[in-house]
């Protein structure tokens, strides 16, 4: 044990600096909302100069219905780099990586995906924490077909780790 105690203590004075982050969210097809259901919690942290954040991401989509095509529910990783403009009471940020997931259909052909998201919401300025909305976006680039990509429109919330 005491050979790991310096690895934990620089673990955990370097990676818990960031935020904590929720999403909840349904489906998009084109410009329809649909039922599918969507969930994931994120960690970040700045990386250069508060402006540039990368962030890791676990989460799933519940897909219960099928219009002619295979869609299936799927659980997700995904690490990605970004951009995050912040003031006081606004922000608004970008951010693009690679996910992992678990199940394959018409919409997610292949197991590894690319990972767009963009946001924007509100900061309190007391507290740090953030409350906003965030389009997501996966999708293989084509690399795989058919590549219909997923999308989805969630709701963050985000709160200072520290």
């Amino acid at each position: 044990m005491k050979k790991y105690l310096p690895c934990l203590l620089l673990i955990s004075s370097t990676c818990f600096a960031g935020d904590l982050g929720i999403n909840y969210g349904l489906g998009l097809d084109g410009p329809e909302i649909t039922d599918v259901k969507f969930f994931s919690a994120s960690y970040k942290e700045p990386w250069v100069n508060d402006i540039i954040y990368y962030k890791g991401e676990i989460g799933f989509w519940a897909d219960s219905k099928s219009n002619g095509l295979t869609r299936n529910s799927s659980a997700f990783g995904s690490g990605s780099v970004g951009v995050e403009i912040r003031n006081e009471t606004f922000y608004v940020s970008d951010y693009f990586g690679l996910a992992g997931i678990t199940a394959t259909d018409n919409y997610t052909s292949s197991p590894y995906e690319f990972q767009t998201d963009l946001g924007l919401g509100f900061k309190d300025s007391k507290t740090k924490a953030m409350i906003g909305a965030e389009f997501k976006h996966f999708s293989n680039a084509g690399i795989v077909g058919p590549n219909l990509g997923r999308d989805f429109i969630t709701i963050k919330v985000q709160v200072p780790f520290l």
